[in-house]
């Protein structure tokens, strides 16, 4: 897959060079040179969201449900600018939200909404998610599906 870390050698030159010395001694030179070019890359093991959500008459009359402990995924990337986050919701259900990841708060007014989250440097830990869902007008009580979807990439 393209977005795994890809080590591309960009340049190998060798040269050489051969001279003889005043007393006919000969000697010989080389010179080798690698740049090594690293691209950046997001992986993401383990993305494991709740399975259902559950609505209650409470919810619905306070119009937004919160949702803790949804998820520690691994998360690796070694991109200096951070890296993105793709959000679909069921609209059904879900107007708009606001996902916490680890200290930055995203909030998502449209499904299908791609945000830059801030560069964390080298990293390959685990992130910390939450959210807080604010239901759509028609939502009632009930079971539904986790009606949130999300997608890792690169950063802008």
């Amino acid at each position: 897959m393209w977005r795994r870390v890809l080590i591309g050698l960009g340049v190998l030159s060798i040269s050489a060079a051969h001279a003889e010395s005043a007393v006919g001694r000969s000697t010989t030179s080389a010179h080798f040179d690698v740049r090594v070019t690293v691209l950046p890359a997001v992986k993401v093991q383990s993305l494991q969201q709740p399975g259902d959500l559950v609505v209650t008459a409470e919810d619905i009359q306070r119009r937004y449900i919160d949702v803790s402990g949804a998820g520690a995924p691994m998360l690796t990337s070694n991109s200096p600018f951070g890296y993105a986050v793709s959000v679909w919701f069921d609209e059904r259900i879900v107007s708009h939200l606001v996902l916490q990841i680890d200290d930055s708060r995203i909030a998502v007014d449209a499904s299908g909404t791609t945000v830059p989250v801030a560069p964390p440097g080298l990293q390959s830990s685990p992130i910390r998610m939450a959210y807080r869902l604010f239901l759509s007008p028609t939502a009632r009580t009930g079971t539904y599906s986790w009606p949130v979807r999300l997608a890792f990439g690169l950063g802008f």
